[in-house]
């Protein structure tokens, strides 16, 4: 298994412009893992890798601490956006907040632009790639117990003061002589939290004033004037690829509206285009055969009433019309036989018929023959059921009715009625 981790910083705006990335071996070695391949692409030219995440710039994020309400849980983190509506400038609608930390009813919220997350997803999106996480680099670097981390990346950095908190650092943090006022900001407030708890007067805080920085990157020029300052010894980091610590994040931006698709759904998005194609051929089939089977149908009731029409031209006298092509063959041989004529149900015409289809039978077949209204049977000695039913089957696609009764064996024989008439039963 390989993870592709891109690192995103506040700059970078499409697809087009270049991006930091590793690729994240699944062995560990230590507290780290093996970078195989790390570069600097835009995302057309990213490898690809088991799973992907994403990790932006500090200065894309804010942490505000809030009390959560006591509710349903689902409700409070939809709510979250309006809990911190007091501490951000944006509206509430405009900002994606998720919980980055919790003890009790205390939070730490992770605040970040809904416009930035959904930039960061499209253009990913775009290049074919699937993040599973989000989440900001200050939580890459290791924070040893008692000790804040404190990166300087080239002109800029950020600092990590506990499990999911931290803030960026501007070129002029960096720069200035004096400590950057966010550092000595936030180590006074961890020093009045310290006193605090200790008179047990507020509630415990997610970290206390540190004992040591824990510097990543080459320690600046102004480092001792800044450790004289601060009152805190700064440390270089044994380890400097925080890039590539093998870490849990403690939150996952992904949440929500940004949640990405399980497993199965990426692969069921695969096959989407074939999908919709098959939907649209069967939907053409469907249109295709509604309107033939409309067609046929408006012809075959034009057909039955050209029948009834015909019928009732022909004879007029009666007045009921049922089945116009049955009456009409009934009529025209009541007609027949006045004019001294046979008609087709007739015995002589009905036997030519069975025999200019079924041949001559042999005497050792034919047991007997009898005629009696319209219907011809003929009592016959087959060798088996199945030469019986291929007769009576090459009967009935001629348009003739054929039906088999008191079938019996006799020996090795079959004795049976077949019983014949014109026209389908």
């Amino acid at each position: 298994m390989t993870t592709l981790r891109i690192l995103i910083d506040e700059e970078w705006t499409s697809g087009e412009d270049l991006c930091e990335w590793v690729v994240l071996g699944e062995q560990p070695r230590g507290d780290q893992r093996n970078a195989l391949r790390r570069g600097r692409n835009t995302l057309a030219d990213l490898p690809q890798c088991t799973e992907t995440e994403v990790v932006i710039s500090a200065s894309m994020l804010n942490f505000i601490q809030v009390t959560l309400p006591v509710g349903n849980r689902q409700k409070v983190l939809g709510a979250l956006p309006f809990l911190v509506e007091d501490s951000i400038i944006s509206p509430p609608e405009d900002i994606h907040a998720v919980i980055a930390a919790q003890s009790g009813n205390e939070a730490t919220v992770a605040v970040i632009q809904k416009e930035c997350v959904k930039r960061i997803l499209e253009c990913l999106a775009h290049a074919g790639i699937q993040a599973k996480r989000m989440f900001p680099e200050l939580l890459l670097p290791e924070l040893p117990q008692g000790s804040w981390a404190l990166v300087f990346r080239g002109q800029d950095g950020f600092v990590r003061t506990g499990l999911a908190q931290g803030f960026s650092l501007s070129q002029a943090d960096t720069e200035d002589a004096t400590p950057p006022l966010a550092l000595r900001l936030a180590l006074s407030l961890a020093l009045s939290l310290a006193i605090a708890q200790a008179s047990e007067t507020a509630s415990a805080s997610e970290f206390g004033r540190p004992n040591e920085l824990l510097v990543y990157g080459d320690l600046p020029a102004q480092a001792a004037t800044w450790q004289e300052q601060l009152g805190i010894p700064m440390v270089r980091a044994l380890q400097q690829e925080w890039l590539i610590e093998n870490i849990t994040p403690a939150f996952n931006l992904l949440q929500g509206e940004f949640q990405p698709a399980s497993g199965i759904g990426r692969k069921l998005a695969a096959f989407r285009p074939a999908a919709i194609a098959a939907l649209c051929l069967l939907t053409l089939h469907f249109g295709f055969s509604v309107l033939d089977y409309g067609v046929k149908s408006r012809k075959n009731r034009q057909i039955e009433q050209d029948m009834v029409s015909l019928f009732k031209a022909s004879f007029p006298q009666a007045t009921v019309v049922v089945d116009a092509q049955l009456q009409m063959q009934r009529n025209l041989d009541e007609l027949k036989h006045t004019a001294g004529e046979s008609g087709n149900a007739d015995f002589l015409p009905l036997l030519s018929a069975v025999t200019a289809k079924v041949g001559a039978i042999s005497n050792d077949k034919l047991l007997g023959i009898s005629y009696q209204g319209g219907k011809l049977t003929l009592h016959l000695l087959m060798p088996d059921m199945a030469q019986a039913q291929a007769l009576r089957q090459k009967l009935t696609r001629s348009g003739m009715s054929a039906v088999i009764e008191n079938a019996h064996p006799v020996g090795q024989a079959q004795e049976l009625l077949l019983i014949v008439g014109m026209g389908a039963v």
